[in-house]
């Protein structure tokens, strides 16, 4: 994965040739309709659970792929949600792009094969 919420993300789940595209806009929406709640992960490619943030993924995006763990991931790297159980996140409350952008002052990347990575990408499984 690279980029950030704030930009947008590219997302290369497994051995793809070609991101999957996370555009600032995208970013915006997810923000603006998650806020301040808790979310199931939804990981599941054929059949995320209703209301998680994979079915939002596949809903917005028409894409079969689903790399919601990589999303969440990024989501809780740059301070926009936690992990509040296995399998879920939690949007936090105030938190905004100005924050966020002051406390990383940089891109994401986050890739699969970086155990520290691995780690984040787990713990919201």
């Amino acid at each position: 994965m690279a980029g950030s919420v704030a930009t947008g993300a590219e997302i290369w789940p497994g051995q793809m040739r070609y991101p999957i595209r996370r555009p600032k806009s995208f970013m915006d929406a997810l923000l603006a309709h998650f806020s301040k709640a808790e979310v199931a992960v939804g990981g599941s490619f054929d059949g995320p659970v209703p209301g998680s943030l994979g079915e939002f993924i596949q809903a917005r995006l028409k894409t079969k792929m689903n790399p919601a763990v990589y999303v969440a991931a990024l989501l809780i790297d740059e301070g926009y949600a936690d992990v509040s159980r296995r399998g879920y996140i939690l949007f936090r409350a105030g938190t905004t792009r100005q924050h966020t952008a002051a406390v990383n002052n940089r891109p994401t990347t986050i890739a699969p094969e970086d155990p520290k990575n691995n780690f984040r990408i787990s713990s919201v499984l």
